[in-house]
């Protein structure tokens, strides 16, 4: 089940608000300084001529002639093989595991995905040798299970605090749909422990610090991009710009980050995964969202956003992130099953108006 299925009514109207605020506020600015407009516009369309170039000359060039560039090691690394991502044709490239952020061993059909695929990318290209890894999200590679109750065992072992809160191994064996189902090209990336698979994009974009949303998760939001993805790419621009002194993020406006409607829910669990990392990056997250208009000014520190966030009704705590992930889907569940009740009430209020009937409602509280 999809459980971010879009924007609510009340928060779409949030941001339309905005925007056509923007747009009037726009409109007497180039009454106001017509000269001035007139630069800032071709400021902004030389930016995106400039950018378009130099994606043009990306795209020309061979993949391991761009890394090459960079300085990176790309030693091992192969191009695998052709899939279909979104319609359209992709590059994948295989690259050989020499530099792991553990000695452990997965089982044979087992391998990385998410973080740890992330960090294993990032060690062996030389980028970054000494990432280390969140949290580690394991998969399956293969359609079975090589005995019953493997993926439970490899749970209990890898991933101890995932499993305490039934959370564990998932089956990736589609290795079309896996890479076609990421949210962020960055996230095109499966890895065991001898190897990494990674698409063209998502290999280019893990270089160059860029953060891009995939065909995928564009697609899912008829309004902008989902505001649980809005924090969640906030926190890796924080994180990126924190380890690497740069980042972009591609193709999303800057109003999107600043005015849509998000809930302080979805703040809170990215800063708690920011503080996991460390307190420093916790701090940046919460600079950006002041940057962003997302916090008061007066706020400056880790706990002043806490203690802000808990104004909204939403307890603050340093606890496992996949207690936080749980309870994001609890949220999730809720609003969905709330969604549902509201859409069957004006079913029946609509069916009372037509026919002329008295109307009572039972509200089941067990839904």
């Amino acid at each position: 089940m999809n459980r971010e299925c879009g924007l609510r009514k009340e928060e779409q109207d949030k941001s339309d608000d905005w925007r056509a605020l923007g747009e009037k506020l726009s409109e007497v600015w180039k009454k106001l300084n017509p000269d001035i407009e007139s630069v800032t516009v071709e400021m902004l369309n030389q930016d995106r001529d400039d950018l378009e170039k130099r994606e043009a000359s990306i795209d020309d060039m061979e993949v391991k002639e761009v890394l090459a560039e960079f300085g990176f090691d790309i030693n091992g690394l192969e191009l695998d093989k052709q899939i279909e991502l979104s319609g359209k044709p992709e590059a994948l490239y295989r690259l050989k595991v020499k530099n792991h952020f553990w000695d452990k061993k997965l089982p044979q059909g087992y391998g990385y995905s998410g973080g740890a695929a992330r960090a294993l990318l990032m060690r062996n290209l030389g980028i970054d040798p000494n990432y280390t890894p969140r949290d580690i999200d394991i998969i399956r590679l293969n359609n079975e299970e090589p005995y019953e109750g493997a993926d439970k065992e490899i749970t209990a072992q890898f991933m101890p605090e995932d499993s305490k809160y039934n959370h564990g191994v998932r089956d990736e064996s589609d290795q079309t749909s896996y890479f076609n189902n990421r949210d962020l090209t960055i996230n095109q990336v499966i890895a065991t422990d001898d190897e990494i698979l990674i698409t063209r994009l998502g290999l280019l974009d893990s270089a160059r610090h860029i953060i891009r949303l995939t065909d995928f998760e564009k697609n899912r939001f008829t309004n902008d991009i989902g505001p649980k993805m809005i924090s969640r790419i906030l926190r890796f621009y924080v994180e990126m710009i924190n380890r690497y002194g740069d980042a972009t993020i591609d193709g999303v406006e800057d109003y999107v980050f600043e005015k849509q409607f998000v809930k302080s829910f979805y703040f809170a669990l990215q800063l708690d995964k920011a503080v996991e990392i460390s307190y420093g990056l916790g701090q940046d997250y919460v600079d950006e969202l002041k940057k962003r208009g997302r916090l008061p000014e007066e706020i400056e520190s880790v706990e002043d956003a806490a203690n802000y966030l808990l104004q909204y009704g939403f307890y603050y705590r340093y606890a496992p992130v996949e207690q936080f992930d749980l309870e994001e889907e609890w949220a999730e569940d809720l609003k969905e099953c709330q969604s549902g009740v509201d859409v069957a009430l004006q079913e029946a209020i609509d069916s009372v108006n037509e026919t002329n009937y008295r109307l009572i409602l039972c509200y089941n509280s067990h839904i």
